[in-house]
């Protein structure tokens, strides 16, 4: 893409920002306009065809230093804005504008599934809230099956995404807190067994309140390794059961001796597995974003289930039946007993899963699908190009929401095929090869036709690079 770039910019830029035949009338006019200038000497005339020679290459490196500054300076600022409110909105609305199209493309699209939380209105709303105070929120998980009375009007999109994502980020925030907290257990300057003993149970304390999980509720969990989670409550009655005042000192200061040795090996353990499951936390966190249903066709068995509703109807109100109904009876049974000869014979295969499977999928846009770094090539490679300002701004007004909406028709296109393809091999093939060349290309033809269209033929002529 950057060849592209820069042949165009060479070819465009050694006469300005004007066409060459507008730049040619130009030279022409100049040329034979009176002049009453002494004649250039022969070295002048070769310093000057010397400078010209240049003046191509000097600005093709202009436009490649510039071009390359700020793509990087896009996507870096892009990359700190990851977590960011700003684009929690974006990915929301380019998975809003992908559900819509894929609306049309099948049978139905969703966005979020809020009808998975139907009766739990009030407690995500209850979360953003206190997420808000910098409480805990209360956990509120998808419902197996759609339904419940509801406890308020229906959640939106956007409530539902909000509160996920941000419960999810506040619980990695939570983990790497606990996590930084094991680094090093506190020290006691001991005075007495009673505050050597004291001391002791601090640093255990610790690392029970690492495995401990408040936020959780009624439904409170102990999260840790397996030997740090069996381990605690030995030594928890250990220290409970130790009396200073009742036990030979030597014998005293060598059990809480092994308590400290063993407290330091549980840290050791506890602080090793918080670090996995933070990695695996922000592997999460990183690929999170709005989820988008689409269902492409419903299964054999829903329409076999909805026809035989529709059947048991008709038959329900048979009286004053015209002969228009009475062939819809008849096309009805035709297609019942079609799809049950259908799964009849998947059944005698053993593929019955195919009569009860939609041709359906669902996927997440994380932040690579908002394709910001391909319009931040586009971007720098307008802003780089040696023209009026005023051309550069028309440039990402223009190019922009092109390349916003190729990218919406882009994942329409990845969940239809991966509703088709069941997320195979085919839709992994077209989603990391064949898109990605593709939309590259898109990213030149859009800087190319602003380059046309709205530099080249329409610049004037006097208008000099910059």
């Amino acid at each position: 893409m950057v060849a592209e770039l820069l042949s165009c910019a060479d070819a465009l830029s050694q006469y300005g920002c004007g066409t060459r035949e507008a730049n040619q009338e130009r030279f022409a006019s100049v040329s034979t306009a009176p002049d009453d200038s002494p004649a250039p000497t022969n070295g002048e005339r070769a310093t000057r065809g010397r400078r010209a020679d240049r003046e191509p290459a000097r600005r093709t490196i202009t436009f490649v230093i510039v071009f390359l500054i700020t793509v990087f300076a896009l996507m870096g600022g892009y990359r700190m804005a990851n977590d960011t409110y700003a684009n929690y909105v974006y990915l929301h609305a380019v998975a809003k504008h992908t559900a819509w199209v894929l609306s049309w493309m099948g049978e139905s699209s969703e966005l979020e599934r809020a009808r998975f939380y139907q009766g739990q209105e009030a407690l995500v709303r209850e979360g953003l809230a206190a997420m808000a105070e910098g409480r805990h929120p209360p956990v509120v998980e998808a419902a197996a099956e759609p339904g419940g009375e509801p406890s308020g009007a229906p959640l939106t999109s956007w409530e539902l995404y909000l509160y996920r994502t941000l419960r999810h980020r506040r619980e990695l925030a939570m983990e790497e807190a606990r996590f930084a907290q094991l680094e090093k257990l506190p020290g006691a300057r001991i005075d007495s067994p009673e505050a050597h003993l004291a001391a002791v149970r601090e640093r255990l304390e610790q690392v029970e309140r690492s495995v401990e999980r408040p936020e959780a509720g009624e439904d409170a969990q102990r999260v840790g390794h397996p030997d740090v989670l069996a381990a605690l409550p030995q030594l928890r009655a250990l220290l409970d059961g130790i009396d200073p005042g009742s036990m030979p000192r030597d014998a005293f200061v060598a059990t809480l001796q092994e308590a400290m040795e063993r407290i330091e090996a549980l840290r050791v353990q506890q602080r090793a597995f918080l670090g996995e499951r933070i990695d695996r936390m922000r592997d999460r966190v990183a690929e999170w974003g709005p989820t988008v249903s689409f269902t492409a066709r419903s299964s054999d068995a829903d329409r076999l289930e909805a026809l035989v509703r529709e059947l048991d109807q008709m038959a329900a109100s048979a009286d004053g039946e015209d002969a228009t109904q009475a062939d819809r009876r008849e096309a009805l049974r035709a297609e019942i007993e079609k799809l049950r000869e259908r799964r009849r014979a998947l059944r005698a295969e053993g593929r019955e899963q195919e009569f009860v499977r939609p041709v359906a999928f669902t996927f997440t846009v994380v932040p690579d699908c908002g394709a910001i770094p391909s319009m931040a090539i586009f971007a720098a490679a307008v802003l780089a190009f040696p023209c009026p300002w005023g051309r550069r701004l028309l440039g990402l007004l223009f190019g922009t929401p092109v390349l916003y909406a190729v990218n919406v028709g882009r994942l329409a296109c990845l969940g239809y095929i991966g509703a088709v393809d069941a997320g195979g091999e085919v839709f992994t093939f077209v989603h990391e090869y064949v898109w990605q060349g593709v939309y590259i290309i898109f990213v030149v033809v859009v800087w190319l036709v602003w380059v046309k269209l709205l530099v080249g033929d329409k610049a004037p002529a006097g208008t000099s690079s910059v």
